[in-house]
């Protein structure tokens, strides 16, 4: 099992906690205690009062900024919302992560959610999934190298190239979030991993989802995917992230419960567990960083 740690959001009286420097420090944790990922998130223009949303760095580039400051942890977009930007400059600016990288983006998307914020950007919230999907297409595409004749909503490719590809071969990993079937099709299709999130069916219809308010839930959704690699006929399972979002560990620490509740996730097939580590201070979480990493980090298991 690997663990994703999502760095903190900006939230009103919390500033400090994402102030840049803070985020560095916190991603520095994060590899020093044998982690595996640090992510952030992505609301670009978000309305508070619509519904559940934070503000938040543009994530490609604090991920650069923590890319500089790092050498081995893996940096996540969580996640980006793909109709929200030309798809072409997704695939540019996630290119440019990789490199600067050496390889460790990992770009984790999403159809979104909050309506006001598709409303604000000019994007269609009706057509977020078709968008979506025609989005990983084209930056698929894009990362080859080689000239792209496409066109979807607003543009048109004429044998335009982007130069150089990704350093990842093929490309960058391409996680898939959402917990509806519509998402988990997509990872198959399109993805390489699958970003399913822990929530009840409060929040679930707050952010226009599916709930999946147990781990028997997620087992079964997790057979669903698997269902849906065998039609699509991949060659290998794909890498499954559990969000613990609103539904996280309230301990600190990794207790004997939550360690028993990781064995039970990797038995169902779980491959990532992101979670926000507790803490009210940036020295808080970094304690609470460590603590997780003695437990499951690489020096917990390289000896």
């Amino acid at each position: 099992m690997k663990f994703l740690i999502s760095l903190p959001f900006i939230m009103p009286g919390h500033e400090q906690l994402a102030d840049p420097d803070a985020l560095v420090t916190l991603a520095h944790a994060v590899e020093e205690s044998g982690l595996h990922a640090c992510g952030v998130s992505d609301h670009p223009f978000p309305q508070m009062d619509s519904g559940p949303a934070h503000h938040a760095w543009d994530p490609f580039s604090i991920l650069s900024f923590a890319a500089a400051e790092t050498k081995r942890v893996k940096l996540v977009t969580l996640a980006v919302v793909l109709p929200y930007r030309n798809p072409f400059i997704v695939a540019s600016a996630a290119r440019t992560l990789d490199r600067v990288s050496s390889g460790r983006a990992v770009i984790a998307v999403g159809a979104g959610y909050l309506q006001a914020e598709f409303d604000a950007l000019g994007a269609s919230y009706e057509r977020r999934n078709e968008l979506c999907d025609e989005a990983l297409v084209a930056i698929k595409a894009a990362w080859t190298g080689e000239p792209v004749e496409a066109s979807g909503p607003g543009w048109i490719a004429r044998g335009n190239t982007m130069l150089p590809t990704p350093l990842s071969s093929p490309h960058p990993p391409i996680w898939v979030g959402g917990n509806s079937g519509v998402a988990a099709r997509r990872a198959a299709r399109y993805g390489d991993g699958w970003a399913p999130v822990l929530k009840d069916a409060a929040q679930a219809e707050k952010t226009a989802s599916a709930p999946a308010e147990s781990l028997e839930a997620l087992g079964t959704r997790i057979e669903r995917l698997r269902e849906l690699e065998r039609q699509e006929e991949r060659e290998a399972p794909l890498d499954i992230c559990l969000l613990r979002g609103g539904v996280g560990w309230p301990s600190p620490d990794p207790t004997p419960e939550i360690r028993e509740e990781v064995a039970r996730l990797e038995s169902l097939g779980v491959t990532w567990i992101s979670f926000h580590p507790t803490g009210d201070t940036v020295a808080e979480q970094v304690e609470r960083i460590q603590a997780w990493g003695a437990a499951f980090g690489h020096s917990a298991h390289d000896s």
